[in-house]
């Protein structure tokens, strides 16, 4: 663990130390504010429509997307009735 310690050489004094502090404080809250207006959640029924309308289809479980589900949805729409075509 003492790779991972950081000892400043000569020790920073306690204006240093509040400028940093301060600094950082103003980099959160500016990245927050940012981020903030970008993740406003939408409602269920709009994210429904827009899926629907790509001609995706729903997702039923979230837990159980995974590759192989994925794989077999694809396969499901490319299925076809074979040489008769019935």
């Amino acid at each position: 663990m003492r790779d991972m310690r950081y000892d400043p050489t000569p020790a920073p004094s306690d204006g240093e130390i509040a400028a940093a502090l301060a600094a950082i404080q103003y980099i959160i809250e500016r990245t927050e504010s940012s981020h903030a207006r970008w993740t406003a959640a939408r409602p269920a029924w709009r994210v429904a429509g827009a899926i629907e309308s790509q001609g995706l289809p729903p997702a039923r479980n979230g837990a159980n997307d995974a590759w192989g589900t994925v794989d077999r949805a694809a396969r499901a729409n490319r299925w076809s009735y074979g040489i008769a075509g019935l």
